[in-house]
C-alpha cells in the first residue's frame, strides 16, 4: 500500500512521485459503520434541480435517469447521499493516515501533495440521475483541484480561471524540474497560475465524453465565463447561462436572445477541437445552425 510505499522510497534517499487512487466514492456506497452513523439522522435538502423533468427533455442524459426515477422519493435519495457522504468521509480520514505518516517519517515538509478527482456524481440531481456521463452538467464536470506546498505558501488561496485536469501532467513536471513537449500535450502547468492569480489564463476549458469503451456516444463540453455549450453528436446541442441558471435548468440553444452567444460558443469550440486535434471536430462543425 502506499505507507508501505512511502518507507520503502525513504530508505532510498532519492525523489519519489506516489499516485495514489480511491475507488470510491462510486456506488454502491460502502463505507463501514463508524462513518455512516453521524450522517444517519442528517437532514437532506433536495438538489435545486431535482424536480428538472428529466424524462420529459430528450438528450442523451435519458441513459443516466434512474429506471426507478418515477417511483423513487427524495428520501430515497437522501439515504444514497448520507451513504456517499460516509465514503467521502472514509476516504478523508485515509488521506490524513498518508498525511499523518508523511510527518511522522519526515517527509511531508518536502512533499507537494495534489489531490483531485476524475468526476464528480449525480446521486438524484437533474431529475434523478445516477452516475455520470452523458451529459454536461455541473456535478460531474466540476471537480476539487486542491495542491498542497510543504512550506505552507498560498494556503487557502483560491484560484478562479479554468483548470483542467490535462494540467496535472505538465504541472507535476514542473514541479520536478523535468521539460515536456508543450506541442503534444494539452495542458499547462499550473504553477504560474499558482504563484500569481492575475496571470492572463485560459478563457475556455473543454471536458470531453466518449460513451462506453468510445462507443455509443460522442460529446463535447466547452466553458467561457459564465457559458456552457454542450455538443451531442446524437442529438440538439445544449447551452446554459449559468449566472442565471445555475443549476442548469433551461436550455437556451433555441432562445432568440442568445443567438449570438451560441454561434460565438460554436466557434470557440470548433477552436478547441482543432488545437487539441479531435477527431470529432469535422462531425461537429456540419450542419449545426440552429437559427
Amino acid at each position: 500500500n502506499t505507507i508501505d510505499m512511502i518507507d520503502r522510497f525513504q530508505d532510498r534517499g532519492s525523489p519519489f512521485f506516489i499516485w495514489h487512487n480511491f475507488w470510491g466514492p462510486h456506488g454502491p456506497y460502502y463505507a463501514p459503520a463508524e462513518f455512516i452513523e453521524p450522517y444517519r439522522n442528517v437532514g437532506i435538502p433536495p438538489w435545486p434541480n431535482y424536480e428538472w423533468p428529466s424524462r420529459a427533455i430528450p438528450g442523451p442524459h435519458h441513459t443516466k435517469i434512474h429506471p426507478d426515477t418515477e417511483r423513487l422519493t427524495w428520501d430515497d435519495w437522501a439515504t444514497a447521499i448520507r451513504y456517499y457522504y460516509a465514503f467521502t468521509t472514509l476516504i478523508d480520514s485515509q488521506i490524513g493516515r498518508i498525511m499523518a505518516h508523511l510527518e511522522a517519517v519526515g517527509a511531508l515538509s518536502n512533499t507537494i501533495v495534489i489531490f483531485t478527482s476524475d468526476h464528480g456524481e449525480t446521486i438524484g440531481s437533474h431529475g434523478g440521475l445516477m452516475d455520470k456521463g452523458w451529459h454536461h452538467f455541473e456535478e460531474t464536470h466540476r471537480i476539487p483541484f486542491i495542491v498542497r506546498f510543504p512550506d505552507g505558501s498560498h494556503a487557502g488561496g483560491v484560484r478562479r480561471p479554468f483548470v483542467s485536469t490535462t494540467d496535472i501532467y505538465p504541472t507535476i513536471l514542473e514541479m520536478a524540474g523535468t521539460d515536456w513537449d508543450a506541442d503534444t500535450v494539452h495542458g499547462r502547468s499550473l504553477l504560474p497560475l499558482i504563484s500569481d492569480p492575475e496571470i492572463p489564463w485560459r478563457e475556455t476549458v473543454g471536458t470531453e465524453f466518449g460513451g462506453v469503451n468510445s462507443l455509443s456516444m460522442t460529446q463535447r463540453t466547452l466553458r467561457y465565463e459564465d457559458l456552457k455549450y454542450g455538443y451531442n453528436c446524437c442529438c440538439e446541442d445544449e447551452l446554459y447561462d449559468l449566472a442565471m441558471d445555475p443549476h442548469e435548468t433551461r436550455n437556451l440553444i433555441h432562445h432568440p436572445g442568445y443567438r449570438d452567444a451560441a454561434a460565438d460558443m460554436r466557434s470557440r469550440l470548433v477552436s478547441w477541437m482543432e488545437e487539441t486535434g479531435d477527431p470529432a471536430r469535422r462531425m461537429f462543425t456540419w450542419g449545426r445552425d440552429y437559427y
